[in-house]
């Protein structure tokens, strides 16, 4: 994986490797601070996951691991994918402040939950039949409180297939440093 990694680190010039950690399972995965060795630095939870979703938990080895990673490659920056599937999760600032803690700078920013313009569909805000951009955007002002506290470029929500930029354009929300 170093190897792969270090041929397109060779060709970002003066660039980092900007690297996304997140996906599918980063809103049912859970950080656990207490999980250190001899427990696996990730460990998958359950057998019956969805091939498309396999949540795990994980403990601070896995920042320990990334920052190696960013050093050795000579300059690689990670955005972190935060969970909102439960938006009142005390787990996600103490992932966040680790996360920051352990990878100084090579922690590029946060990335706050995947594809939430599929919650509704997917039963996730069972209380709101239709989830907006308006309900993400105010979950992501009152998250941005902490976020910024830990001094971190902000970067635009990215949604995948109901919301877009220009959706974004229009309430005045989209810009390059939120």
């Amino acid at each position: 994986m170093m190897a792969y990694l270090s041929a397109i680190r060779s060709r970002t010039g003066t660039q980092p490797l900007r690297l996304r950690v997140g996906g599918n399972s980063m809103d049912s995965s859970i950080y656990k601070p207490e999980q250190v060795p001899p427990a696996p630095m990730v460990q998958l939870v359950g057998t019956n996951a969805n091939a498309n979703n396999q949540p795990v938990t994980y403990g601070p080895g896995l920042w320990e691991v990334m920052k190696k990673v960013a050093d050795d490659l000579g300059g690689a920056e990670y955005f972190i994918g935060l969970s909102l599937l439960d938006p009142n999760s005390t787990n996600v600032p103490l992932l966040a402040g680790a996360a920051q803690q352990m990878l100084g700078s090579a922690l590029d920013s946060f990335v706050l939950g995947n594809e939430p313009d599929l919650y509704a569909n997917h039963g996730e805000r069972p209380n709101q039949s239709n989830y907006t951009l308006n309900n993400y955007i105010d979950v992501g002002i009152s998250i941005s409180f902490w976020t910024f506290n830990l001094n971190l470029r902000g970067k635009p929500p990215r949604p995948k297939k109901y919301w877009g930029p220009h959706n974004m354009l229009q309430l005045g929300s989209y810009s390059p440093c939120l």
